[in-house]
C-alpha cells in the first residue's frame, strides 16, 4: 500500500508509530476501507490528511521505517522504585481526533512520561480504533502485550468563551469527570502517594519530579513542605496562583478528598462553565484541601511567570530560542507535534557523552 500526502502519492515514514518492539514497526488500520481520509501528525504542524491505497482488495497493515529510540537518563525518564521513595500515580486523557493519541505514543515509547511512574492509566474521551482492538493501541509491553486507552464515552467537551476572558476555553469537565469516577473506583490513587493528571503535550519527566517531591519531605517552607498523609495539592503558576492544567498534582489524603467528593463539587459548583483545571482547583479548594507551592515543578507557556533570570516568560524563551527543556524541572508544556515533544524529551533526559 501507499499514502498519498499532499500532491504526490507515495510512500511516507510516520514516526513515532506504535510497533511490536521487533525491527519493523508495524500499523494496522484494521477495518479502514480503501480511499477512507485518516488524520496524521507527521510530526511538525498540524495533522495531516492521508488516503490509504492499495492494489489488492483487502487493506493490509502500512510498513513503516522505525524510528530508534535514544537511551535516556532512567533516573530522570522514570521513577526509582526504592520503597524509601515517593509513589506516583500518574494518568492523562486524550481527545479524539487530534494529534494527542499521537504525543502518548512518543512517550510510551520512549519509556517515560507517565509511562515512567509507578502506576498509569490513559483515557479517551471514546473508543479510537488506530490500533488493536476498540480502543487506542499506544504500544507493547515487554511480554507484547498491548497498552491501551480506557474509552470514557459520553457528552463531548466543547470549545467556547468564559466569563472574564477574551479567550475561548475548552469546557471538558465533563469528560474529565468520567475519569474521576474511574479513578475512584479503581481505588489507583489511594494506593499511591501522590496522584499525577497529566496533559498529553506535556513533557513529564517522572524521576525528575520525584526527587523533587522527596526533597519537599523536609523543607523548611511551610508553603513547600509535603506529606502525602496531610490533603495539599500544588500550584504551579506564579503569576496566576494557580494549578495548571498540564501538571496537576495532590497527595494521597487529597485524592481521597476529592475521588470521593467531586460529584458533591459538581452538585454546587458552575462547573459547567470551567475548563478542568479550573474546577480542579475549585473543588479541591471547596472540600479543604490546602495548597502548597510548587512553582520549580512546571514550565508552561501559558503562564506568564518569569522563566529563571531571563526577563521574559517560558512562552518567549521558545519563541525567541526553539524547543528549550533544560532547566531540569520535571515538566514542559506545551509542545503539540511529536517531533517538538520528542526533541524535548531529548534535551531533558538523553545520556549525554
Amino acid at each position: 500500500p501507499s499514502i498519498a500526502r499532499g500532491a504526490n502519492a507515495q510512500l511516507q515514514e510516520l514516526p513515532a508509530l506504535p510497533h511490536n518492539g521487533s525491527d519493523d514497526a508495524w500499523v494496522s488500520y484494521g477495518s479502514m476501507p480503501l480511499g477512507e481520509e485518516r488524520a496524521i501528525s507527521f510530526g511538525a504542524g498540524e495533522p495531516e490528511r492521508i488516503v490509504l491505497r492499495s492494489d489488492r482488495s483487502t487493506p493490509s497493515p502500512i510498513r513503516t521505517t522505525p524510528t530508534t529510540t535514544p537511551a535516556l537518563n532512567r533516573s530522570i525518564a522514570a521513577v526509582n522504585r526504592s520503597k524509601a521513595l515517593p509513589t506516583l500515580f500518574c494518568w492523562a486523557l486524550a481527545l479524539k481526533g487530534g494529534v494527542e493519541p499521537w504525543l502518548l505514543v512518543v512517550q510510551q515509547q520512549m519509556g517515560t512520561g507517565i509511562f515512567g511512574c509507578h502506576a498509569y492509566t490513559t483515557f479517551s474521551d471514546e473508543a479510537l480504533a488506530l490500533g488493536m482492538g476498540d480502543n487506542l493501541t499506544i504500544g507493547f509491553l515487554p511480554d507484547g502485550a498491548p497498552v491501551r486507552t480506557v474509552a470514557i464515552p459520553g457528552e463531548k467537551a466543547w470549545l467556547g468563551p468564559v466569563s472574564g476572558s477574551p479567550l475561548n476555553v475548552w469546557h471538558n469537565t465533563v469528560v474529565f469527570a468520567r475519569a474521576y469516577a474511574w479513578i475512584r473506583d479503581s481505588g489507583l490513587a489511594e494506593k499511591h502517594d501522590w496522584t499525577v493528571k497529566v496533559d498529553p503535550d506535556t513533557v513529564f519527566l517522572p524521576g525528575i519530579l520525584q526527587r523533587q517531591i522527596h526533597a519537599m519531605y523536609s523543607s523548611s517552607r511551610y508553603m513547600e513542605k509535603l506529606d502525602p498523609t496531610v490533603p495539599v495539592y500544588l500550584v504551579n503558576c506564579k503569576q496566576w496562583y494557580s494549578l495548571q492544567g498540564p501538571l496537576e498534582m495532590f497527595s494521597r489524603a487529597a485524592a481521597a478528598k476529592f475521588f470521593s467528593g467531586f460529584e458533591n463539587c459538581q452538585a454546587t459548583l458552575n462547573w459547567r462553565d470551567w475548563g478542568e483545571d479550573w474546577f480542579m482547583q475549585h473543588c479541591l479548594d471547596h472540600l479543604g484541601v490546602q495548597e502548597r507551592e510548587g512553582f520549580n515543578l512546571l514550565n508552561d507557556g501559558y503562564c506568564q511567570s518569569e522563566y529563571g533570570h531571563t526577563g521574559h516568560d517560558y512562552n518567549e524563551e521558545v519563541k525567541m530560542h526553539g524547543t528549550t527543556c533544560v532547566d531540569g524541572k520535571p515538566a514542559y508544556h506545551p509542545y503539540k507535534t511529536t517531533v517538538a515533544l520528542r526533541t524535548c524529551i531529548l534535551q531533558a533526559a538523553a545520556v549525554r557523552s
